[in-house]
């Protein structure tokens, strides 16, 4: 019989009492008794930071071990919800990451996915290591544990740097200029993408970036992902392949190109165009990419941007 964890309803600003921390019996026992003191502090840093009752009820969390990967499972036992978790060792920051993740899932409806569900699951992860990173440096759950405080923002840049790695040059430096008005209209470019691929890491780590360049208010976040159609109280298993309801979506997915009223014009070149409006990003050898959004494309325009750049593509799209 796996031991239990109990997911507390608190107040806004609130900790997670000590005492509801329990791993599962089975879970590795090479750091176990460190990564509970671990696990009871990100919890209550979580339950700080996104107050509220998960959508799917308030249910005991069952903390397991799973080498192949993280995970949250809401539906093979109605009543608990199935954390999984893929750190047994002392590498503190990466288990924190794992668990703030999987938390997110929770608040937001583990019962559905995509990959917009996973650009907030994950930029609510690098959220959670700064927090980590100013609470340890004064009250860590450990006496002795202050020195491991800056661990977390570095394990926070380690993790940047490795799934933004295979960006294009250009669109990184989209990310390290904080230039979110163009990152934001490269990512409706990749929205499908971003939508509809629940593994794609790289382009959700870009994306929570955006999301995070200004202030998220997570409270207002609890249930989102389980605004599909079918909703989860018709449809109650696992799904990953359902949208969400453009009306239910909060605003701020506009920084992730989700809503953009405007219309945009994309252009596939071989060479950097000269043009004034809209920016250019280049992707690779002789190919370049050229955004352009506006309130309305005038039909010339569009003629005239064929004529000139004679584009291997060129794309008008509406707004949502």
């Amino acid at each position: 019989m796996p031991t239990l964890l109990v997911l507390a309803l608190l107040a806004p600003g609130a900790d997670a009492p000590a005492a509801d921390l329990r791993f599962d019996a089975d879970y590795p026992k090479e750091a176990r008794a460190d990564l509970e003191l671990v696990a009871k502090d990100v919890l209550a840093a979580c339950r700080r930071r996104w107050p509220g009752t998960p959508p799917a009820g308030k249910r005991r969390i069952v903390i397991y071990y799973r080498a192949a990967g993280p995970l949250t499972d809401s539906t093979t036992d109605p009543k608990t919800y199935r954390i999984y978790l893929a750190v047994k060792d002392r590498s503190y920051p990466r288990f924190a990451y794992q668990l703030a993740h999987e938390f997110a899932h929770v608040m937001l409806d583990p019962r559905r996915t995509n990959g917009l569900v996973e650009t907030f699951a994950v930029a609510f992860s690098l959220v959670i290591l700064d927090d980590l990173a100013a609470r340890w440096a004064k009250t860590p759950p450990d006496k002795n544990w202050t020195n491991y405080a800056p661990t977390f923002k570095k394990y926070r840049k380690l993790a940047e740097d490795f799934y933004l790695k295979n960006q294009p040059l250009a669109v990184r430096a989209l990310a390290n200029r904080k230039a979110y008005k163009e990152l934001a209209i490269y990512l409706r470019y990749r929205r499908a993408t971003l939508n509809d691929e629940t593994d794609n890491r790289e382009l959700q780590h870009l994306a929570a970036l955006a999301l995070l360049s200004g202030p998220v208010k997570w409270a207002n976040l609890v249930g989102l992902a389980g605004h599909t159609n079918p909703p989860p109280s018709k449809d109650g298993k696992f799904r990953s392949d359902l949208a969400l309801l453009p009306e239910k979506l909060p605003a701020i997915v506009k920084r992730v190109g989700f809503l953009r009223t405007g219309e945009l014009l994309s252009a596939e070149l071989t060479s950097k165009p000269a043009v004034k409006d809209g920016f250019a990003v280049q992707l690779g050898p002789r190919k370049w990419l050229w955004l352009y959004e506006t309130k309305a494309v005038d039909g010339k325009l569009f003629d005239r941007l064929k004529r000139e750049l004679k584009p291997a593509v060129l794309r008008r799209e509406k707004g949502e």
